[in-house]
C-alpha cells in the first residue's frame, strides 16, 4: 500500500541528517520532465506554470538535468547533448560524443556535462567549448562494462549504473582524484545524489515485483531506505532540495499513461500527489549561496587600481581566504594604453597588482598600495622608458626600499617583446594581438596572464599588416614544436600569413571574429576558456579600469567588454551561455555602469538569483568565499596564484600556418 510506503520512509529523515519537523505537504519548487508526448518541460511542483522547452524537446531523448544553481538545463536529443536557459532561451548544442549520448549530468559546480554513450561515460565543458573525452580509461571502464546513468555528487564524486556483459546493473562511484571506480550498491540502477551530497537514491527490483526508489548514505553503508511501494512501479525519481519531498514517475492505469507523482517523506499517511502526466522528474536545484556579481571601484582618492589590488592580495604579512600574496608589483603610467597590455601578462605572471601613477612622479595612493601589499625588498616593475615613467619615480620607489625592474624598448611592440624576455625565456604560448584597439590587445594579454605566477605565457602586439621586425627576431630564436602560437585580429594574422621574416614555418591558431574589439573578446573567450567560474566584463568605453580588470581577472576567467549605457546582446548572450558554471562576474570601476546594465548581467547569470555586492576600495561589507575557488573554500590561500579553472584552449587543429623566410 502507498500509505505503508510513506511509514517505511520516515527513516530517510534520519539518513538525510534532517532533524526539523516538516509538514505532510509536498515540498514547493519546480521539476523539469517530459511530458506524455515527449516533450521537455519545466512545472512548479503543483501542477501550475508548465512551460515548454523547445530545443530539448524533438527527435529521441533522455532525462533533463539541470546545472548546479539552477541558471540552465540539458538533456540527450538525437543522441546529442544540447543546453538551454529554464525559460527555453539561449539554446546550443554541444559536441557529440563517440556515440548516442543518452542521460546527461551536470557536474563540478556547472563546469562540466557528463553523458553515457554506446556503454561509456563522457565529460565535456557546459558551455560546449572543451570536446567530450571519457571520463575512465579502458582499464577503469573495459569493453565488457557498459556503464549508464551517470551522476555527480557536490563532493565530486561520480555515480553510474554497470553491467557486465549483459548482466545486472550495480551502482559504482570513480573519483576523479584518485582514477578508481568502485561498486557501491548491489542490484540497483539510476542512482540521484541529494542535493547536499549525504544521500544516494536509486531504483531497484525485487523478485521480480515492480521497481521502487529506495535511498542509502552516499558512502554506501547502513540500511537502504525502500521509499515507495507504488503498485504500479518507479520509472524515475528525484528528492527534493530539502530532501523531504520524492517527486516520481509511475504509470497510472486510470490515465492510461505515466503519470508525475510528489511524496511528502517521513510522514505516516502521507499519499502521493499528481502533478502531471508525463516521466522524468528532477527537481531544480536552490543555491545555497547566491552567484556574485562584484562592483569593485575605488572611493575617497584611491583608483580602481588599488581597489583591484586590495580584492586580490594580501597585506604583506597577513593571510586571509580568498586572497594571495604579492611577490612583486608592477607598474604604468596611467596616461600611456601602450604599455598597459605588456604590464597586465608581467602582473600575472610575476604574481603582483599592476597599479596606475603619473609618469613624473609617483602617486601617494600608488605609494600608500605598494607600501600595504609588498614586503621591503621585493621587486616592482616599471614598464616603459623614462618617458612614461621618469627616473624620480623610480628613486621614490627605491626610497620606500624596493627594488626597482624596468623594462624599456620603445614602441608597444618592441615593449611587448622586452616585457616577453622578462618573463619566461622559454613560453609555452605565444599569444600574438592586434594593438589598435585596447580591448583587443587587453583580451589578449588577459588570456597570457592566465598562466599565472611564473607561467609561461606571453603576449606579443602588433600594429601592422607586416611582421615588426622585434617579434620576428624573438620567435627565430624559439621552437615552433614546444611553443605554441594563436594569432588575434585580422592584421596580426594577415602579418604571420605573408611575412617571410620567420626562418621557421609556425602552425598557428585564429581568432578574428570582428573587426572591433568587444565582439572579439567573446571569440577569444570561447577558444581559451571552457566551463570557468568567474568572468569579467569591462566597460569599453576606458583603458585603465580595462586593464585593472585584465590583471585582476588573468588566472581566474575571461574578461569580456559591453557598452557603457547598457549590456550589449553579444555580452548577455555569452553570460547566459556560460551560466551553468558562473559563479562570479566582477566590474571594475563605477563610470559608466548604470543601474540597469547591473540588474542584467545578475539576470544573465542565474535564474535563481544573483547578489549585487558593492565592493569600495576592494572591501565588501563581508569578504565572501566565492573568490576562493584558486585555494579552495575555507582554505588558507595557497601561495601561488595559478588559474581557479584550468583554460581550455580548442586544439583540435591550428588553422593556418607562416611560410619560411
Amino acid at each position: 500500500m502507498l500509505s505503508s510506503a510513506a511509514t517505511l520512509a520516515a527513516g530517510i529523515v534520519g539518513t538525510l541528517g534532517a532533524t526539523a519537523a516538516h509538514a505532510a505537504t509536498p515540498a514547493a519548487g519546480v521539476l523539469a520532465f517530459r511530458t506524455s508526448s515527449g516533450e521537455a518541460a519545466v512545472i512548479n511542483s503543483d501542477g501550475s506554470g508548465e512551460r515548454l522547452l523547445p530545443a530539448l524537446s524533438y527527435g529521441s531523448f533522455g532525462r533533463v538535468a539541470w546545472s548546479s544553481d539552477g541558471s540552465r538545463v540539458a538533456s540527450a536529443v538525437n543522441g546529442v547533448l544540447a543546453s538551454s536557459r529554464p525559460d527555453g532561451s539561449s539554446a546550443f548544442q554541444l559536441t557529440p560524443a563517440q556515440g548516442n549520448a543518452d542521460d546527461a549530468a551536470f557536474g563540478w559546480s556547472g563546469s562540466d556535462l557528463l553523458t553515457d554513450a554506446d556503454g561509456q561515460i563522457y565529460a565535456q565543458t557546459s558551455d560546449a567549448v572543451g570536446a567530450p573525452v571519457r571520463l575512465m580509461n579502458s582499464s577503469t571502464e573495459p569493453a565488457s562494462d557498459q556503464d549508464t546513468q551517470p551522476d555527480v555528487s557536490p563532493t565530486g564524486l561520480v555515480a553510474f549504473a554497470r553491467s557486465t556483459n549483459g548482466g545486472t546493473q550495480n551502482i559504482w562511484t570513480y573519483s576523479t582524484g584518485t582514477g578508481k571506480a568502485a561498486e557501491l550498491v548491489g542490484n540497483a540502477y539510476q542512482p540521484v545524489y541529494s542535493a547536499d551530497g549525504s544521500t544516494l537514491l536509486f531504483l531497484r527490483q525485487v523478485d521480480g515485483q515492480p521497481a521502487q526508489a529506495y535511498a542509502i548514505k552516499a558512502n554506501g553503508t547502513g540500511t537502504a531506505v525502500q521509499l515507495t511501494d507504488d503498485p504500479n512501479g518507479v520509472q524515475s525519481a528525484s528528492l527534493s532540495p530539502d530532501g523531504h519531498t520524492l517527486a516520481y514517475a509511475s504509470y497510472e492505469p486510470a490515465a492510461a499513461d505515466q503519470v508525475v507523482k510528489t511524496l511528502a517523506l517521513g510522514v505516516a499517511g502521507a499519499s502521493p500527489v499528481t502533478v502531471a502526466p508525463g516521466t522524468d522528474p528532477v527537481w531544480q536545484p536552490v543555491q545555497a549561496q547566491q552567484n556574485g556579481l562584484f562592483d569593485i571601484y575605488g572611493t575617497g582618492g584611491l583608483g580602481t587600481d588599488d581597489a583591484a589590488s586590495r580584492w586580490d592580495y594580501n597585506a604583506a604579512g597577513t593571510s586571509k581566504a580568498g586572497l594571495v600574496t604579492a611577490f612583486n608589483a608592477v607598474l604604468v603610467n596611467r596616461s600611456d594604453q601602450g604599455d598597459a597590455p605588456a604590464a597586465v601578462a608581467l602582473a600575472a605572471e610575476k604574481q603582483g597588482p599592476l597599479l596606475m601613477t603619473s609618469g613624473g612622479s609617483l602617486d601617494t595612493a600608488a605609494a600608500n598600495e605598494l607600501k600595504r601589499s609588498l614586503h621591503q625588498g621585493w621587486t616592482v616593475y616599471l614598464e616603459g622608458s623614462t618617458s612614461e615613467l621618469s627616473a624620480r619615480v623610480a628613486a621614490q620607489v627605491q626610497a620606500l626600499g624596493y627594488k626597482v625592474d624596468r623594462i624599456s624598448a620603445g614602441n608597444p611592440s618592441d615593449e611587448s617583446v622586452a616585457t616577453a624576455r622578462a618573463t619566461t625565456s622559454a613560453p609555452t604560448w605565444i599569444v600574438l594581438a592586434d594593438d589598435m584597439d585596447y580591448r583587443t590587445a587587453l583580451s589578449a594579454a588577459a588570456t597570457a596572464g592566465s598562466g599565472g605566477y611564473h607561467g609561461r605565457l606571453v603576449v606579443l602586439l602588433n600594429s601592422t599588416w607586416g611582421l615588426p621586425g622585434s617579434i620576428a627576431s624573438y620567435m627565430n630564436g624559439l621552437n615552433p614544436s614546444s611553443t605554441h602560437l594563436v594569432a588575434v585580429g585580422g592584421r596580426s594574422i594577415y602579418a604571420l600569413e605573408h611575412t617571410t621574416a620567420l626562418h621557421k614555418v609556425w602552425y598557428f591558431w585564429t581568432v578574428d571574429n570582428s573587426s572591433n574589439g568587444e565582439t572579439l573578446s567573446f571569440a577569444l573567450a570561447d577558444f581559451w576558456w571552457g566551463g570557468e567560474g568567474e568572468a569579467t566584463v569591462a566597460n569599453n568605453t576606458g583603458w585603465q579600469d580595462g586593464a585593472v580588470a585584465a590583471s585582476a581577472a588573468a588566472t581566474y576567467g575571461p574578461l569580456v567588454w559591453t557598452s557603457p549605457k547598457y549590456l550589449s546582446p553579444d555580452t548577455v548572450a555569452f553570460l547566459e551561455h556560460e551560466s551553468a558554471s558562473v559563479n562570479s562576474v566582477q566590474i571594475y570601476g563605477t563610470a559608466g555602469f548604470p543601474g540597469n546594465t547591473l540588474y542584467e548581467i545578475e539576470d544573465s547569470v542565474a535564474a535563481a538569483g544573483t547578489e549585487l555586492v558593492k565592493v569600495p576600495n576592494g572591501r565588501p561589507p563581508a569578504l565572501p568565499t566565492v573568490r576562493t575557488a584558486a585555494t579552495g573554500t575555507g582554505q588558507l590561500p595557497a601561495p601561488i596564484r595559478a588559474a581557479a579553472t584550468a583554460p581550455q584552449p580548442r586544439l583540435s587543429d591550428p588553422q593556418s600556418t607562416t611560410a619560411a623566410g
